[in-house]
């Protein structure tokens, strides 16, 4: 049985590796102590065994999902609003994968999903919409997703806001000096 292969967030640390390496030293020091640069060959042959070492590994039926992000932050919102978002998530794996249901137990929150299977290596769309009457201060929400995904059928979105009262929201001051 073959398999699909999922990289992790150790990409992103393995992709730093990448870039040149400046070492700061004492002025006393020799000359060849004081920058020390890596080849990027070597760099990206490190990356891609880190990222074989922590790797999921799905069978080829399954889908593997992957967020781009899992939280979004409104910042300060007038009471009333509406907020909208899409997360975007990647089908990691061969085989398709279906977001069955996405919900909150917040009230006043809408998860809309798509009703047909995303493919292996497509994007995905969860939409949120977020109807702050009633809401005051800060508000931590939290949005339940259910897939069949290999990787984790249960996953969880976070939205944030701090919703002011209709005419009490702070202003941003102008600089003085302008």
């Amino acid at each position: 049985m073959s398999f699909a292969t999922l990289r992790l967030s150790c990409l992103a640390f393995a992709t730093l590796a990448i870039a040149p390496v400046s070492v700061a030293s004492d002025e006393d020091a020799a000359p060849e102590e004081q920058i020390e640069t890596v080849d990027p060959a070597e760099a990206m042959v490190e990356a891609e065994e880190m990222v074989e070492a922590y790797a999921i590994r799905a069978p080829d039926d399954k889908g593997v999902i992957g967020f781009d992000a899992a939280s979004v932050n409104f910042g300060d919102v007038e009471q009333g609003s509406v907020l909208e978002h899409t997360y975007l998530f990647l089908n990691n794996g061969f085989g398709p994968l279906s977001v069955q249901r996405g919900y909150s137990q917040t009230s006043g929150v809408s998860v809309r999903i798509s009703p047909e299977p995303v493919p292996g290596n497509e994007l995905g769309e969860i939409k949120i919409s977020i109807n702050t009457d009633g809401m005051e201060g800060e508000q931590y929400i939290r949005i339940h997703v259910v897939t069949d995904a290999f990787n984790g059928p249960d996953s969880t979105l976070y939205a944030r806001a701090v919703v002011w009262p209709v005419g009490e929201m702070p202003v941003e001051e102008e600089n003085a000096e302008s």
